[in-house]
């Protein structure tokens, strides 16, 4: 691997849009279990991107990478591609991942994502660990948002007025 690696390295240094050498250097990055050449495979994964979009393995690993470095929302945006275009169980399940972490807060998006998982891919194990996991904090914030009035807000801080967001995008008088 090593040597294969400093060839392809080589080979890009002779001509940086080589896509072969890039591909190449990318699946040798993907079977290393360090993190050390993380950035470098971000840059390469980059540049496929750039010169000929990425397949569906290539895009779950761009989330990887970015979620294992705390970069969740570009792996969700990746993941989400990846969801789009392919039917991964990987990128599916990953995305509540992203969407669990204390950053992101989109809980109750994990678990819709996690049931999707389970519902698209019933043999996968581990959305179901993952609900059992998140579903009784959820339930209890829920519990104890019902317990509070109608509103959090006094009514010194409520609106005088309401302003549909769709009104500003100036819809035709026939839009549904």
């Amino acid at each position: 691997d090593n040597e294969a690696k400093e060839s392809f390295i080589t080979a890009l240094r002779c001509d940086s849009e080589q896509l072969e050498a890039l591909e190449a250097l990318s699946k040798i990055y993907s079977t290393k279990k360090d993190s050390t050449n993380d950035e470098e495979e971000l840059s390469i994964l980059a540049r496929i991107e750039d010169l000929a979009g990425l397949s569906s393995l290539q895009m779950n690993r761009f989330g990887n990478l970015h979620y294992n470095k705390k970069h969740y929302y570009d792996a969700i945006k990746y993941w989400q591609k990846d969801v789009e275009f392919s039917k991964s169980s990987a990128s599916l399940f990953n995305l509540g991942l992203a969407y669990n972490q204390q950053e992101v807060s989109q809980y109750a998006d994990a678990v819709d994502i996690w049931r999707l998982t389970t519902r698209r891919f019933p043999d996968f194990e581990r959305p179901i660990e993952e609900l059992a996991k998140i579903l009784p904090r959820l339930l209890k914030l829920t519990h104890a948002a019902r317990l509070q009035d109608k509103t959090l807000l006094s009514k010194d801080q409520w609106y005088s007025d309401y302003l549909n967001p769709f009104e500003l995008l100036n819809p035709q008088n026939d839009f549904d």
